[in-house]
């Protein structure tokens, strides 16, 4: 069986993972972990330095700080080089919309927040940023000057994305009672609308961790024109105790978190810069400061100068917040006036109240045909609306293809405005190329619609092929069954050979090499395949690509499905997703990439089975460019069944022991693949006492289908009990859900040692320690020390309580046998009534527990029973106990610094009668019959005494022990002290004295003893 051994490495990389060093233990094979060392504070008020990190490995090196504020001061110097701001600037005026994501409150109730409190973040949005907030008189008079007046006005939206009139504020009823920043997407999945026309707020119940988080400016201008991939989450959210005040807010809150948060929104950063005296915020007015404010300390000094904590880019309390400065309005004044999605907000539409006519009747969109059809006979739908403000009851449309009017149809209905409703026509037969679709509003009520801008829309119907599975890709599909869409008529897919281990060999692929237009998205889409017929089917495909060794230039491969015959495919949660780390299989290049080896590519992965029930699906490979380097695909088939896949099991947690002592340095798993395909590359999760650790990337791991590793990770447990989850997943990056495995353990690890040799009796005890027990499959009640019935400090260990599956661990403190060639131990055990394969092993540990590799005594089934019947054992009864004896010489000497004992019980089950341990006592010696003095005393033997005679001890514990062996005529032959005798026998040989007879003298803290001794 192979070994695998963790090594760690340095190097920060754009995406969920960074590295970090460590040596190589061993130089067999090996596996590299990725640590991911994000980390930020337990309660933190904004999340802005987590964004930051997850925008930065989204939007590659577009995305980066470093990127962001050299752009970011070219622009400033260009401003003040162009004098393009002046006091009398007009106020810019941003629309708002915000989205109440409730658990079905009432209104008013709960997170269903009153308007009334909305109402009052806006207010307080517009003076914190007009500077007409009432607590400006309380600015500190050394910041007087510099607080600054941003000339930004916040407004409820005015008109929604169709141009109804609105109240901007969207109230829904969200899929969960709380979020987190890694749930942005859901919450705008529940409700978002365009962020190029509206600065989305969303107000949710929060999960305590956070009151709110926003999303940083990206700007398309010259070295800075990576379009950030997901609109969708564009905006700010907090949580609705914290959002305005009155109403259901905090008593505490005064707005500022909106007011914070909008500042990243706008480009602003902690003002702290997220680190010490040496981290910048990049604005040269705000004095540097050494870390966040809690407080309300205002004469606070931590850098050398006084610190701003009035700004509202600190983490003092709203109270305390009152003002921005002239270098974070310069920011804020580059961001409105350059990036995507800030530019366009800045008065537009939405800051006015629509323009309404009385009778409109709009055309929202063609339902169908799209662009893309997969039959040739298609009912056209389409879909209306009411975008005027008189109720309409009726209207005629028309529909032509290719110029001719198919169908000239009235319809009846009663719309309000902003009602919508799809309207269907008859049957119509379409071309399989070559068509042109036409709607078109004719009369509405009876007479003509007031506003024909809305009133017409076009589609280009085109029929699309069909795959019969199972299917191989031929390099002739390409162009005769699979379509390519090319957005921005640049770079695309294109199919290709290659020449791999000298063999040619069919792909195709994009050259991002060359792709300068960064963030272009580019779809290689399958002809329809109904998975209804094939409920289980997978795509399975064979991918090469290297990275280009500069931060951000990285690019994305997406699996998309559509279910409407390719015109549109879920990009938010797709079922294959890769990027940076997850998406390259060869070494990063600066070079050109073109892969020369099939070992250049890796086998993915896509198991469609979820989509059965939509029936006709298209498949498309959908790049995102980030320049970075080069993608090829080849071998694409799509398998009727799941014939191939990624897959392994956890097989054993091979150490530490459920009892070690904390000197191990890894923890030792061991899985088998059990698929198909080799696996390189794993990801670990760990919890450790509830708390998740950082994910762990195992590389270069290279196990065959059927092969065993053990794999070793860093060790993370702590003193007494431990809790840990073992999560393994994502088998080279595979991302098919149920693709994980999990173990869980508990651990008691305990470095306390006890001299030699000693004995525990578990009298004069509350607790075991100590001794120390553990339940490691899951961390229930194992053994517990308890009382005879009716004696006084008269304790034993009993395991009352056992369930199926479990084990039950009772383990001693550490002692050292080095110095010693001879030892054993004698415990008295008890059980009845068992007749399965219940276990009672008795486990030795030479490494402290890390392992226990020695099992020293082992009874199963009834010859663990110390009585006959099902009765369970009466333990003030000492008949019914067995003493037992166990040599443990082979385990002294060199290496036998570190033992620990275990007893260890499994295959029980909560029927088991309790099993009872007492009076374990560990000698220095191998006798299975020792000689015994009664407690407290000393016996002398053999006497008399030819070679040898013995002195056996038994004292109640260690003492310093005098023995002196005194001739007839009062000289003393032998005096010698024996330190920490307790159940010690000392050997003396007759040869060092002369025939006769003398006297033993025994002296200790509780003895004083004589014996007459005869040597013949």
């Amino acid at each position: 069986m192979k070994r695998v051994i963790l090594i760690l490495r340095i190097g920060l990389v754009l995406s969920f993972l960074l590295f970090i060093n460590c040596s190589i233990l061993f130089a067999q094979q090996t596996l590299t972990p990725t640590i991911n060392t994000s980390t930020q504070d337990p309660i933190e008020k904004c999340t802005a330095p987590l964004v930051e990190q997850k925008q930065m490995e989204a939007l590659g090196i577009f995305g980066s700080k470093e990127y962001f504020e050299a752009w970011m001061e070219d622009k400033i110097q260009d401003r003040k080089g162009a004098n393009l701001r002046t006091a009398e600037d007009e106020v810019r005026v941003i629309p708002v919309v915000v989205h109440v994501i409730h658990n079905g409150e009432q209104l008013g109730q709960g997170a269903n927040i009153p308007q009334s409190q909305i109402e009052a973040q806006i207010r307080i949005l517009n003076e914190d940023y007009s500077r007409t907030n009432t607590d400006a008189a309380n600015t500190l008079a050394a910041f007087q000057p510099i607080a600054a007046n941003a000339n930004i006005q916040f407004v409820l939206a005015k008109q929604d994305p169709r141009g109804l009139p609105t109240d901007g504020i969207n109230r829904v009823q969200g899929p969960q009672t709380s979020y987190r920043l890694s749930d942005a997407i859901i919450l705008s999945q529940s409700s978002y609308w365009d962020a190029e026309e509206y600065l989305n707020i969303w107000v949710a119940p929060l999960e305590t961790i956070n009151l709110g988080w926003s999303s940083f400016p990206i700007s398309d201008l010259q070295g800075l024109d990576y379009p950030p991939t997901a609109k969708e989450t564009d905006g700010v959210t907090i949580d609705y105790e914290y959002f305005g005040e009155g109403g259901n807010a905090i008593a505490s809150s005064r707005g500022r978190t909106a007011t914070h948060e909008v500042g990243h929104f706008l480009g602003l950063r902690h003002i702290w810069g997220d680190g010490g005296c040496d981290v910048d915020d990049f604005v040269t007015d705000t004095p540097d400061q050494n870390g966040s404010n809690i407080g309300c300390q205002t004469d606070r000094t931590t850098c050398g100068t006084l610190d701003m904590i009035q700004n509202y880019m600190d983490y003092t309390p709203d109270a305390c917040m009152n003002l921005f400065t002239q270098g974070q309005l310069e920011r804020m004044d580059v961001v409105l006036a350059n990036s995507p999605r800030r530019i366009s907000l800045v008065n537009g539409r939405a800051t006015q109240a629509p323009q309404v006519v009385a009778q409109d009747l709009a055309l929202e969109t063609i339902l169908a045909p799209k662009d893309f059809v997969c039959s040739n006979t298609i009912t056209p739908q389409v879909s209306v609306y009411n975008a005027g403000t008189d109720l309409l009851t009726g209207a005629e449309l028309a529909i032509s293809l290719d110029g001719q009017v198919l169908e000239l149809k009235s319809f009846s209905f009663e719309l309000n405005q902003g009602d919508t409703e799809i309207l269907a026509f008859d049957p119509i037969q379409v071309a399989n190329s070559g068509n042109d679709f036409e709607v078109t509003i004719i009369t509405v009520n009876g007479g003509a619609d007031e506003n024909s801008a809305n009133n017409t829309l076009f589609t280009s119907p085109v029929i699309q092929p069909n795959l019969s599975l199972p299917y191989n890709y031929a390099s002739g599909d390409f162009d005769e069954a699979w379509t390519v869409k090319n957005e921005d008529e640049a770079l695309t897919w294109e199919s290709m050979e290659l020449t791999l281990d000298g063999q040619s060999v069919d792909a195709v692929g994009l050259n991002f090499y060359n792709y300068e237009t960064s963030g272009a998205t580019d779809y290689l889409i399958s002809p329809q395949i109904n998975l209804a017929q094939f409920p289980n089917a997978q795509l399975v495909f064979d991918m090469a690509y290297a990275r280009y060794p500069e931060e951000g230039l990285d690019d994305q491969l997406i699996i998309g499905v559509s279910t409407d015959c390719g015109n549109t495919f879920d990009l938010l949660s797709p079922p294959y997703q890769k990027s940076q780390v997850s998406l390259e299989t060869a070494a990063a290049s600066t070079a050109e990439f073109i892969p020369n080896a099939a070992s250049d590519f890796r086998t993915e992965v896509i198991d469609l089975s979820q989509f059965a029930e939509n029936g006709n699906v298209r498949i498309a490979f959908i790049t995102i460019n980030g320049f970075g380097n080069n993608l090829f695909i080849k071998n694409i088939r799509i398998n009727a069944a799941q014939e191939t896949n990624y897959s392994f099991s956890i097989d054993q947690l091979v150490s530490p022991s459920p009892l070690p002592d904390g000197s191990q340095e890894n923890d030792v798993v061991r899985l088998t693949n059990t698929g198909e395909l080799a696996i390189n590359t794993l990801l670990v999760d760990r919890v450790l006492n509830g708390f998740a650790q950082s994910t762990l990337t195992l590389e270069d791991m290279n196990i065959a289908p059927d092969e065993q590793v053990n794999i070793e990770l860093p060790s993370l447990l702590t003193d007494e009990l431990n809790g840990m989850e073992y999560r393994l997943h994502s088998p080279n990056y595979d991302q098919n859900a149920g693709n994980e495995q999990q173990i869980n353990r508990f651990f008691y690890q305990n470095a306390e040692s006890v001299e030699v040799p000693w004995r525990q009796y578990f009298d004069n005890l509350l607790q075991l320690a100590p001794w120390i027990t553990v339940n490691p499959e899951n961390g229930q009640p194992a053994w517990e020390v308890v009382a005879k019935e009716g004696a006084l400090n008269d304790n034993l260990a009993v395991l009352q309580n056992q369930s199926s599956g479990n084990t039950y661990w009772l383990g001693s403190p550490l002692m050292d046998l080095s110095n010693t060639s001879r030892a054993s131990i004698f415990f008295d055990r008890a059980a009845s009534g068992i007749t399965n394969n219940t276990r009672l092993k008795v486990m030795l540990s030479l490494d402290g527990g890390q392992t226990f590799e020695h099992q020293v005594l082992i009874y199963e089934g009834e010859t663990l029973n110390t009585i006959i019947g099902d009765s369970p054992v009466n333990p003030t009864t000492e008949s019914e106990f067995v003493k037992e004896f166990v040599n443990l010489s082979d385990f002294t000497g060199n290496g036998s610094e570190k033992i620990r004992i275990a007893f260890v019980v499994e295959n029980g089950t909560d029927a088991t009668n309790p099993i009872y341990l007492d009076n374990v006592e560990l000698f220095l010696s191998d006798d299975p019959d020792p000689v015994y003095p009664t407690n407290g005393d000393a016996i002398l033997y053999p006497n008399p005494a030819t070679d040898i005679f013995s002195l056996a001890f038994n004292l109640q514990q260690r003492e310093d022990v005098r023995i002196q062996v005194i001739s007839t005529s009062g000289q003393v032959a032998h005096d010698v002290v024996y330190p920490g005798t307790l159940n010690q026998t000392y050997h003396l040989s007759t040869a060092l004295f002369s025939p006769g007879v003398f006297i033993i003298k025994i002296q200790s803290e509780t003895l004083s003893l004589t014996k007459r001794l005869i040597i013949q």
